[in-house]
C-alpha cells in the first residue's frame, strides 16, 4: 500500500514537470497577447496596445480573439486621432472576417467616423444603411434607418433621403419615435425636389402620428410659405390657420398673421375671414408682440380693400385706446383724422389732429396736421386760428413742401 502510495506520488511529480514544460497551445499563445494589448490599454498606451493587438491578428489570424483584436486596434488608432488608420483597420475586419459578428460593429464605428470626423455624409450614408439592412434583426436597426437618413440629409441627397425612409416605413412601421424624426426630412426632401403634393403626404403622416407637435406646426408653417410662393392660396391658408391651433407653438403668431394676409391676397379678397383671423388674434394675444401691428393692419383693411371709412374710424380708435403706446400710434390718429375728413366730420377730424399734436409732438406728421386742421378751420371762418396754425407751419418746417403752401394759403386769407 505504501508503495503504491509512493508511486502514485511520483507520478503526480512526474505529470506536473512535463505540464511546465509543455509548450503553450495557440489559443493561449494568442490569448497571452490579447491580455498583454489590454494592460497596455489600461496604462493609456494606446500606440502600444494597438501594435500588440495586431500581433494577435496577423500571427493567430484563426483565433476566436482575431475579429476582437482587430476592432480593439482600430479602437486604438481611433484614441491616437489616427482616423484613416482606424478606418482601414474596421475595412480589414469587414473584408477579411466577413462572417464575424463584428462586422456590424465594423460597420456602424465606420460610419459614425465618416459622419462626425470625416464630414463625408454620403459615405456615411451608405455605412448606416448597411447596417440596417444587412442586420435587420439588430437592436438599434431603427437608429440605423435614422443615421442614413440624417446623413443623406446633410449631403444634400434627397432622393436618398426619401428612399430610406419609404424602406423604413415599410419595414419597421411600428418604430413610430425613429419615425416621427424622419418625416421632417422626409417633408423637406419633397420640397427640395419640389413635390409639394408629396410634402402634403408627408404633413398628413407627421399629423396623424403627432397632430400636436410643435414641430408638425413648424412644419406646416414652413409649407404653407411654400404654398403662398408657388400661388396656392387657399392650401396656404388652411395651413397657416392649423399651424396657429397648436397651443404653445411659437410660430402660432405668426401663423394668423400670414393666414390674414393671404386671405386679403384672395381674388377677390375675403376681407371677412381676414377680420375673423384678426379678431382671433386678439382674442388669444391681447398683450401679444403684434397686437398693435393687427389693430393697425385692421384699420387699413378697412381703408384699403373693404372701402368701409366708418369701420376704419372705429377701428383707428379701438386700436388707440387699446394701444396708446404704440409705435403706429401717429400713424393710427393721422389715418383716423383723414378718415373723418373724408367722411364729413370735421369737428371729429379736429379732434383727430389735436391728439396728435398732444400725444405726438415729434410725428412726422404734425406739419401736416397743422396745415390741414388750418384749412379745417379757414373753411369754417376761424380765419385767425387759421392764421396762427399756417403761421406756425410756416416757421417751425421751413424747407418743407407744406410749409410752401401754408404761405400761399396764408396770403389768400382775410386780415
Amino acid at each position: 500500500m505504501r508503495t503504491a502510495m509512493i508511486g502514485l506520488f511520483v507520478a503526480v511529480l512526474v505529470t506536473a514537470a512535463w505540464a511546465a514544460d509543455a509548450p503553450q497551445t495557440v489559443y493561449q499563445k494568442g490569448r497571452a497577447l490579447y491580455d498583454e494589448a489590454q494592460a497596455l490599454q489600461r496604462e493609456n498606451k494606446f500606440a502600444e496596445a494597438k501594435a500588440k493587438y495586431l500581433e494577435v491578428v496577423d500571427q493567430y489570424p484563426k483565433h476566436e480573439l482575431a475579429d476582437n483584436a482587430l476592432l480593439m486596434a482600430a479602437g486604438m488608432a481611433v484614441r491616437l486621432n489616427d482616423v484613416q488608420g482606424a478606418l482601414a483597420l474596421y475595412e480589414r475586419l469587414i473584408k477579411e472576417m466577413p462572417t464575424s459578428p463584428l462586422v456590424l460593429s465594423a460597420l456602424w464605428e465606420q460610419a459614425s467616423l465618416y459622419m462626425n470626423r470625416v464630414r463625408d455624409y454620403a459615405k456615411a450614408g451608405l455605412l448606416y444603411e448597411r447596417c440596417a439592412t444587412e442586420f435587420p434583426g439588430y437592436l438599434s436597426a431603427e437608429q440605423a434607418f435614422w443615421q442614413a437618413v440624417l446623413s443623406y440629409r446633410n449631403a444634400g441627397d434627397h432622393k436618398s433621403v426619401l428612399r430610406v425612409t419609404e424602406r423604413f416605413m415599410e419595414t419597421k412601421p411600428t418604430a413610430g419615435s425613429y419615425l416621427l424624426q424622419m418625416l421632417p426630412y422626409r417633408l423637406e426632401a419633397y420640397l427640395a425636389l419640389d413635390n409639394l403634393k408629396g410634402a402634403a403626404d408627408a404633413l398628413d403622416l407627421m399629423v396623424r402620428l403627432a397632430p400636436g407637435d410643435r414641430i408638425t406646426a413648424a412644419y406646416r408653417l414652413r409649407l404653407a410659405d411654400v404654398m403662398r410662393q408657388k400661388k396656392d392660396l387657399k392650401g396656404a391658408l388652411d395651413l397657416y390657420l392649423k399651424a396657429a391651433e397648436c397651443a404653445g407653438y411659437e410660430g402660432a403668431q405668426r401663423g394668423l398673421l400670414s393666414a390674414a394676409d393671404v386671405a386679403v391676397a384672395l381674388d377677390p379678397p375675403d376681407v371677412e375671414r381676414a377680420v375673423t383671423i384678426y379678431r382671433t388674434y386678439l382674442e388669444r394675444y391681447s398683450n401679444g408682440d403684434y397686437a398693435h401691428d393687427v389693430y393697425f393692419r385692421l384699420a387699413m383693411l378697412y381703408r384699403n380693400v373693404a372701402k368701409d371709412r366708418e369701420k376704419e374710424i372705429a377701428a383707428h380708435r379701438e386700436f388707440i385706446e387699446k394701444v396708446p403706446r404704440s409705435v403706429y400710434l401717429d400713424r393710427a390718429i393721422w389715418h383716423l383724422a383723414r378718415a373723418c375728413e373724408e367722411t364729413k366730420k370735421p369737428e371729429e377730424a379736429e379732434k383727430a389732429y389735436a391728439l396728435l399734436l398732444e400725444k405726438c409732438p415729434e410725428s412726422e406728421y404734425v406739419p401736416q396736421a397743422l396745415f390741414y386742421w388750418a384749412a379745417i378751420l379757414a373753411a369754417k371762418g376761424e380765419h385767425a386760428r387759421a392764421r396762427q396754425l399756417y403761421e406756425r407751419v410756416v416757421k417751425d418746417y421751413a424747407g418743407f413742401s407744406v410749409a410752401d403752401t401754408a404761405a400761399e394759403r396764408l396770403a389768400k386769407l382775410p386780415r
